[in-house]
């Protein structure tokens, strides 16, 4: 479902506006270039509208309604590796304070528990409030990634949000992170949230799997070792 109203967005946003009123023999590779390098703010964004429009006109070459694929031979433009994304200080700071806007909301708090803990997002979203440690300060995971249990570590400021959820808690759930909308009774995703959240600090090409990077970022440049990250 997401990849369909992915593809309908960019039909409707991009191309419609920029070739909704020429016919296919029309299209020209350098008015497709043009078009393409008019994005290159946006490498993702550039490439995919690229890629969608060279299958349209491969199904149109197949349906005999054009004998030419103006896309073809344009190079992508280089992306930079999300995964591999760290953001800057500047960039940070942004994210920062768009997310504290976004934490009078659940997954907001989730997005801020996420960086905080450095843990991956389902081992977070499916924790449950009789794994809390409050003097150790840490919420117990029995199935982490790698099949064995582990923990999340709570600082300061991870305890005083999480302290602040409990008071608030539903009681009739154990889910930190409940939700009346998903059949496993917890949040599954917080994907909407995070894009709104990098939306507006100005943030592209960065995942929820980047926190995991953040987080481990802010320890090395607070001089933590790396055997203890």
């Amino acid at each position: 479902m997401k990849s369909y109203k992915d593809v309908k967005s960019r039909i409707k946003t991009w191309l419609i506006p920029n070739f909704g009123d020429k016919k296919l023999g029309h299209i020209s590779k350098q008015a497709v270039a043009k078009f393409h390098q008019s994005m290159r703010e946006t490498p993702p964004t550039a490439n995919r509208c690229l890629s969608l429009l060279s299958s349209m006109f491969r199904y149109a070459i197949e349906q005999g309604l054009t004998g030419d694929n103006p896309c073809r031979g344009i190079s992508k433009i280089k992306e930079k590796s999300s995964k591999k994304r760290v953001l800057s200080n500047d960039e940070m700071q942004r994210f920062m304070a768009a997310l504290i806007e976004a934490m009078d909301t659940l997954q907001g708090k989730a997005a801020f528990l996420l960086l905080a803990t450095g843990k991956r997002k389902q081992e977070l979203l499916s924790a449950q409030w009789s794994n809390v440690d409050w003097e150790a300060k840490k919420i117990f995971i029995p199935d982490t990634k790698n099949g064995e249990p582990g923990f999340a570590m709570l600082n300061t400021q991870a305890c005083s949000v999480l302290k602040q959820m409990e008071q608030e808690r539903n009681e009739n759930s154990d889910w930190i992170f409940p939700s009346k909308h998903s059949k496993a009774g917890r949040l599954t995703d917080i994907r909407r949230t995070f894009k709104t959240i990098c939306t507006k600090a100005g943030i592209e090409d960065f995942t929820i799997h980047g926190l995991r990077r953040a987080y481990a970022t802010n320890l090395i440049n607070a001089d933590v070792s790396l055997f203890q990250i």
